[in-house]
């Protein structure tokens, strides 16, 4: 009879921890080793102070798909750094900090995703004044003085007359765009060249400094062709400098008539963590 009772036991015991379980629950769902259920209440993670998303000595041979909360700031300003508060699961070789809202942001501005802010647009073509070497601003007609081409405060027209812009937020810049030529009265055998590119001022337009720009070529075989410049480079931005398109004249033959088509938009993608890219077409 004792052997009987003990078989049965073990029997029932088998059953029990190969099936689901449930807490807060009578009926847990057969996909679930482990179910809860509660209206008011929520799962507290085990606690534990990490040392580095190295540590494999305070829990010690960590198994791969651990989940803990991390109670201590550790190894700040190291690759194996882990702060307090945050929810970290281990992947087999070390602590991986589970992303939210916050570490995403804070990440593509690691990784300076673009992301698209809006645009301004230039329509139609604009007349060169300046033949002899002087500076062209390149006008978008778009827009009032005070537009803001960002609800984030990136850019913002200084003048819808000559189309600058006020920088509103530091950081690294990429421009890359380009302008359409239409030239006339280039002589044979004596090209000239312009270039293109984007100026920046740091004492409120009185000075300015190329930020990127580029050499380009009319050839008197281009007589009333459309020639593309295109243009790209890097620059850094602060709080106030003021950036402008320009297109000058450098070298070789004076042209009797120069215009600038952009029939596309000037577009302003920036990524997160003040860390901007700038597109001009």
């Amino acid at each position: 009879m004792k052997k009987l009772l003990l078989g049965t036991l073990l029997v029932t015991f088998s059953v029990m921890i190969s099936a689901q379980v449930g807490i807060g629950t009578g009926t847990p769902d057969s996909s679930a080793i482990l179910d809860l259920a509660a209206t008011n209440k929520g799962l507290l993670l085990t606690r534990v102070a990490l040392t580095g998303t190295d540590d494999v000595t305070t829990i010690p041979s960590p198994k791969a798909g651990l989940i803990i909360l991390n109670t201590a700031n550790a190894a700040i300003g190291t690759p194996t750094e882990v702060e307090t508060n945050q929810i970290y699961g281990y992947d087999g070789t070390q602590w991986v900090k589970l992303v939210n809202e916050k570490t995403l942001s804070e990440e593509l501005g690691d990784i300076k995703i673009p992301q698209l802010g809006g645009y301004a647009y230039y329509g139609g073509s604009q007349a060169m004044t300046e033949l002899s070497g002087n500076i062209n601003e390149i006008n978008f007609t778009s827009g009032s003085d005070t537009e803001e081409l960002f609800s984030e405060g990136i850019l913002k027209r200084v003048s819808s007359s000559n189309s600058r812009f006020e920088v509103m937020t530091a950081g690294n810049y990429v421009f890359s765009g380009f302008l359409n030529w239409l030239m006339s009265g280039v002589p044979a055998g004596s090209p000239t060249y312009w270039t293109a590119g984007v100026q920046k001022s740091s004492d409120g337009g009185s000075t300015w400094s190329y930020m990127t720009g580029i050499r380009c070529p009319y050839l008197e075989e281009y007589r009333g062709l459309t020639v593309p410049c295109n243009y790209s480079g890097v620059g850094v931005l602060a709080v106030g400098d003021i950036i402008r398109f320009t297109a000058q004249r450098r070298n070789g033959s004076i042209p009797t008539l120069v215009s600038v088509t952009a029939s596309t938009p000037l577009g302003i993608p920036y990524s997160a963590g003040f860390n901007a890219t700038v597109y001009t077409n």
